[in-house]
Parts: structure tokens; sequence; C-alpha cells
């Protein structure tokens, strides 16, 4: 699958911006995500959607979720700590 195609001598300046926009992204989330999908390759639809919610419960629980809440609201970049 392909998201986006760039120029080969922008490749290194692209891919610079986009670890850089992970890094800074809800840790958290991007495991729980993880852990879905790997997961999701194993199990029924059922199970799945079971490890899904699961999932979304620890983001709901979460600091960075009221972090990312706040953020929005304060109309500035979340500031994620993984925890």
């Amino acid at each position: 699958m392909v998201n986006w195609v760039v120029p080969h001598e922008r490749f290194k300046e692209e891919t610079d911006a986009l670890a850089a926009k992970l890094a800074d992204g809800p840790p958290i989330a991007y495991a729980q995500a993880k852990r879905a999908i790997n997961a999701g390759l194993l199990v029924d639809l059922a199970r799945g959607l079971e490890n899904e919610i699961a999932g979304q419960m620890v983001c709901l629980d979460s600091e960075d979720k009221q972090e990312g809440v706040k953020a929005w609201k304060e109309r500035r970049p979340p500031r994620f700590k993984g925890r």
C-alpha cells in the first residue's frame, strides 16, 4: 500500500518529517493499535473487536488521552508522555 510518493531528492526530508511526527504522537495509542493489528491476523472478527475494545479502554484511561483533549481545547500541540 502506498500513501504518497515523493521525488527521490526529497525522500530523506520527507521520511525525517514523518519520523518526527510519529515520535511526537501518542505512544500508548500506537502500541494498542499495533497489538490489535497483529492479533487481528490470528483471530476471528468477534475476538478482534474484543481486542479493539480492550485497547480503547487502555487509551481512555491514560493521562495521554487527558493531555490530548486538553491540548485540543487549548488549540496547541499535545505533549504525550506515554502514561
